[in-house]
């Protein structure tokens, strides 16, 4: 199913959930006490702008990149710097280019929406400044078998992750794994 039909009119805001605006608001915390106060944190699939206003909160510079028009809008009325679009070179260097170097990517069970996941990996790679962090959040197929979850699977969702494919792609893209956490969104997840 193409990206354009699944995203052009998004509905889910994950910030109308009490759970999420806790994960999130804790996030941020996180990422704060990782990358300077002041820091370029990039946000891939930015939804309602929560987790941006969450990093504004913590003294971070965040921008998002979210496909839905709608849901960008949304975040710009709001007050968050929002670039509307997926993610590819052409849009990671405009965001480099207007707001300098990215500490920090952050993408929350977003990569399980990407086809290509070598590739968006190797455009947040070259997002980053040296020595900058990439943080993401995907449902972790393990916990999917494990608990029985397969009413968690959707429609939109290209793949699952497991630790062992996670860390060749990691290899694959030139990114080495500091920390895999067990976190508790969608039934069990990896961050």
């Amino acid at each position: 199913m193409s990206p354009e039909r699944l995203f052009s009119n998004y509905v889910y805001r994950a910030g109308t959930s009490t759970f999420f605006r806790k994960h999130f608001s804790d996030l941020a915390q996180e990422l704060s006490n990782l990358v300077p106060k002041g820091s370029l944190v990039v946000e891939v699939g930015s939804n309602d702008g929560f987790l941006l206003g969450q990093l504004e909160l913590c003294g971070l510079k965040a921008v998002g990149i979210e496909p839905s028009e709608q849901l960008a809008s949304l975040s710009r009325s709001l007050g968050f710097t929002v670039k509307t679009g997926y993610l590819s070179t052409d849009l990671a260097q405009e965001v480099t280019r207007e707001y300098g170097t990215v500490s920090a990517v952050v993408g929350n069970n977003v990569f399980a929406h990407i086809d290509d996941l070598l590739g968006a990996f190797l455009i947040v790679n070259e997002m980053l400044s040296n020595n900058g962090l990439f943080m993401f959040e995907v449902a972790d197929f393990a916990s999917l078998v494990k608990n029985g979850l397969f009413d968690t699977i959707y429609h939109e969702h290209m793949s699952y992750h497991t630790v062992k494919g996670l860390l060749k792609l990691a290899e694959l893209s030139n990114f080495s794994i500091e920390k895999v956490y067990e976190i508790e969104p969608h039934g069990g997840s990896l961050r």
